[in-house]
């Protein structure tokens, strides 16, 4: 997989960050159905641009565009985007270049003037949109780079993203409801089993994996992620989840955010382990391995969870 990087000339704009993310949600969708992808990205490091910029900035060419590839990559990191495989810079691949110049030339998409070929801008018409805004301008309005990730997927890529405060302020909004949700189910203590919890469920994957897999749809995928967050939040509220269903639930939130990229479920895999605890525990109640239940429930409180079960189950054990 190929995708176009920057132009290392400068801060990365919202355009570029936009680009960045979508190649990064299709590499991520990829891998999450299966695939094994290689990605490649490109650097620009020797456009006119970059050395315009350069001799007006009176630096070293190599120099100058190391500091933007450092800055480049710090982007990335905010806006939470997995490291290509490659990254091949421009000064590599000049002779690569000219004979793909030849061939735009050749199909009309662009020209020669004063011995120099532009791209024919009249060729692609949104040309230009979302230049001149820069990341960390949205990060210092918008608190975190998640929250900024969120707010570029919930647009469809084929449609014109808007910038405003207004829009950046719900984006934090619905990543926070996303991690107290996902919180909240980490900490909950297993109570009776759910009514048609599994058909939910079922349910919500399909509905997700429809819409990512019909020209990743994201913004219909997350239409369809919040009412079933609502629905669990009602059915944690009268403590009718039991560990095995907090565990699938969570399971399938974190293979969302393996696309999303936006949630925080803790660098040490708390939430991970939590989930595997309840799930085995759950298992070991079914076949009425109370004790292994029991051992299980004690590791479960020594981190801090708290399991409480029915009476009935309890005089049982």
């Amino acid at each position: 997989m190929y995708s176009c990087g920057p132009s290392l000339d400068g801060p990365p704009d919202l355009g570029l960050c936009r680009r960045v993310v979508f190649s990064d949600v299709l590499r991520r969708h990829l891998e999450c159905r299966g695939y094994q992808v290689k990605h490649a990205m490109n650097l620009g490091d020797i456009d006119d641009r970059t050395v315009k910029e350069c001799l007006k900035a009176g630096g070293n060419l190599r120099e100058f565009t190391a500091r933007w590839e450092k800055v480049f990559f710090e982007s990335l990191e905010m806006l939470c985007v997995k490291r290509a495989h490659h990254y091949p810079k421009a000064s590599e691949h000049v002779g690569d270049m000219v004979d793909e110049t030849r061939s735009l030339l050749e199909m009309g998409l662009a020209y020669e003037k004063l011995r120099s070929v532009y791209f024919r801008i009249s060729s692609f018409s949104d040309y230009g949109r979302l230049s001149g805004i820069e990341p960390d301008r949205m990060r210092s309005e918008a608190s975190t780079g998640p929250t900024v990730r969120y707010w570029l997927l919930a647009t469809h890529y084929r449609t014109v993203l808007h910038y405003s405060l207004r829009e950046l302020e719900r984006a934090a909004k619905c990543v926070t409801r996303l991690n107290e949700f996902a919180a909240r189910l980490v900490r909950f203590r297993a109570g009776r089993r759910g009514v048609d919890v599994d058909q939910a469920l079922h349910e919500v994957q399909t509905a997700w994996r429809d819409a990512m897999d019909n020209d990743l749809n994201v913004p219909k995928a997350l239409g369809k992620l919040f009412p079933f967050v609502r629905e669990i939040n009602r059915l944690l509220d009268r403590e009718e989840l039991d560990g095995d269903q907090v565990g699938q639930i969570l399971n399938f939130m974190r293979q969302i955010n393996d696309v999303l990229g936006v949630l925080d479920f803790g660098s040490d895999g708390h939430g991970v382990q939590v989930a595997k605890l309840l799930e085995a525990r759950e298992n070991a109640r079914r076949t009425k391995d109370f004790h292994t239940a029991d051992t299980i429930r004690k590791e479960l409180e020594s981190m801090g969870i708290r399991v409480a079960d029915s009476p009935l189950e309890r005089k049982r054990g």
